[in-house]
């Protein structure tokens, strides 16, 4: 945990990008620690608190139908379970195991699992998308390079009409499947979300009553640990050649 001020300092973040020299940045300062030894004449005692939410599919219909389209489903049903969930993301571990401060998303059987709601499987209609490049997902688009739904919508398991499902992957044209729409789909969630935590110093409260959560996200497991974000964007601005670089991502990073 550590108090932090607020002064322009990109250097520290290891480069920095245009416009960062009129923006202000959170640095560390102070770790802090429960305790007598962390702040002179002060006995800390700090706890911490966290919450996560995963709104995937909340979002997923509530942008399709943003945009005139008819997906089956509507308030007060997106805003409950399994559209929207905060449960079964990240607990904290036992401090008498790993000590204090552990935050591990929780495991499960799987990344994704089919999606039920009120006992029953839950699908959404698929809307036609002749002109999507990217089938056999469901592509919603960025708005001026805002995202206000997730990218890609799974759609290869459609409903037959005797309630079983059916494996567009199975299709010779899967894609063609998928863009003519106009059939349910098998809904999918998986147990990623963001959210903040936060943490809560009695004994600073007074001489520093204003605290900010930090923003937290549990993702999807990352295959290529010894890759990161930075080292893949200076890859691309540097080694790719320039005739290439508009092929690789539909957004550039």
């Amino acid at each position: 945990m550590n108090f932090s001020f607020r002064q322009r300092h990109p250097e520290l973040f290891g480069g920095g990008e245009k416009g960062d020299s009129d923006r202000n940045f959170w640095v560390p300062l102070h770790k802090l620690f429960a305790g007598t030894e962390c702040i002179q004449g002060l006995d800390l005692s700090l706890s911490l608190t966290a919450h996560h939410l995963n709104e995937k599919l909340r979002r997923v219909h509530l942008e399709l139908q943003r945009r005139g389209q008819d997906t089956g489903w509507g308030e007060p049903d997106i805003s409950q379970p399994p559209f929207q969930f905060a449960e079964e993301i990240a607990e904290w571990m036992p401090e008498s195991e790993v000590g204090p401060g552990w935050l591990s998303p929780i495991p499960h059987e799987a990344l994704i699992a089919a999606a039920f709601y009120q006992g029953k499987p839950l699908t959404f209609a698929v809307p036609p998308q002749p002109a999507n490049p990217w089938a056999p997902s469901y592509l919603i688009e960025s708005i001026n390079g805002f995202r206000p739904a997730p990218e890609y919508v799974h759609v290869r398991q459609r409903l037959r009409q005797d309630g079983s499902f059916e494996d567009l992957n199975d299709q010779p044209d899967v894609a063609s499947a998928a863009n003519q729409g106009n059939y349910s789909a098998q809904h999918y969630l998986d147990f990623t979300g963001d959210g903040w935590i936060e943490a809560n110093c009695p004994e600073l409260a007074t001489d520093i009553p204003r605290n900010i959560p930090a923003y937290s996200i549990v993702t999807a497991p990352d295959f290529y640990p010894n890759c990161d974000q930075r080292e893949l964007l200076e890859w691309w601005l540097q080694r790719v050649p320039r005739r290439l670089r508009d092929r690789i991502w539909q957004p550039h990073p």
